[in-house]
């Protein structure tokens, strides 16, 4: 997980520990604590090495949160293939994590059966 937080980092993506096979986090100030500071990173996972990994979405990044494959796959038959892009595997399904700019993005429950973003 270290690893992948400092590729996350990498790409200007703040990222934070959450609890294992959850979205808990685990620092004090949970996602406000979110940084792309390797040095912050490498720390949190030294203290916490089977922490999973949090993502500040928004400021250009949304998620769409996949927990219903099926219900994807409907959501796709209806609006269309959503283009291939980078992913996490997470606890309930997967993730899929776009850059966007020039819009405003807001959170969605229930975008499909089991998709949110």
């Amino acid at each position: 997980m270290l690893d992948d937080a400092l590729r996350y980092a990498a790409r200007g993506w703040r990222v934070f520990p959450v609890r294992a096979r959850s979205k808990r986090p685990m620092t004090p100030r949970g996602r406000n604590d979110a940084t792309t500071e390797a040095s912050q990173i490498r720390e949190w996972w030294e203290m916490w090495p089977s922490a999973g990994i949090g993502l500040l979405a928004g400021n250009g990044i949304a998620v769409v949160d996949i927990d219903d494959e099926d219900g994807f796959d409907q959501f796709e038959a209806t609006h269309g293939a959503l283009p291939e892009t980078l992913g996490a595997t997470t606890g309930r399904g997967r993730h899929m994590f776009y850059r966007y700019e020039g819009v405003e993005v807001r959170t969605r429950i229930g975008i499909g059966r089991g998709v949110d973003l």
